[in-house]
Order: structure tokens, then sequence, then C-alpha cells
């Protein structure tokens, strides 16, 4: 997560997501010994993330992740008819029916 949320700003409701899965996943693993995971908040300067605040602003995120996907579909070519051009033939083997088989080429 670290080095996407370098790339651009991220809203504060993306900075609770990030701050709440990183607690989380450092509660559970513990991967420093002597490290007192109880003050981490306090250490960040900020109030602890409730996966309930986080659940709450799930519809927004998730229009907010779908409109990027659909965004980054659409400057790929994604979304648009295939026309034959775009049809390769694949021949069967021996073991399935003569039934004609096309691939649609992804490139």
């Amino acid at each position: 997560m670290m080095p996407i949320a370098f790339e651009v700003p991220l809203s504060s409701q993306w900075t609770d997501v990030y701050l709440w899965a990183s607690y989380d996943a450092l509660v559970r693993h513990r991967p420093f010994k002597n490290f007192n995971y109880e003050n981490l908040w306090e250490k960040i300067g900020t109030t602890p993330v409730s996966y309930d605040k986080i659940r709450s602003d799930y519809e927004t995120q998730a229009a907010d992740i779908r409109s990027r996907v659909v965004k980054h579909a659409a400057k790929e070519g994604w979304g648009k008819k295939s026309s034959n051009n775009n049809k390769h033939p694949v021949t069967a083997n021996s073991t399935e029916s003569n039934t004609k088989m096309e691939q649609l080429s992804l490139f």
C-alpha cells in the first residue's frame, strides 16, 4: 500500500483506510517483540481509526475505486465492441468435437 500512497495525495477517507489496515496488520502479526503497540496511535499523533468508520464510508470509497477502474479501462481500450479482425481461429484436437472454436485476442 505504501508505494501507491506516495503517488497521489490521499483523501481523509483513504488515509483512514490506510492507517486502519496498517495498524490491524501490525497488531495481528506483531513483528517487533519489544514494541508497545497500544501507544502506536499516540506516536502517530492521531486517534484510533475503527472498522465501523471504515465500513460507514464504504459506498463513497467503492464509487471512487469503480470510477478509477472505468477510466483506466477506457484508456486501455476495454469495453469496445469486438470486431471479427480481433478473432483468431483455434483448431480442435481429436478429442474435441468438430465445432469451430474462436479465441479473442487481447492484444
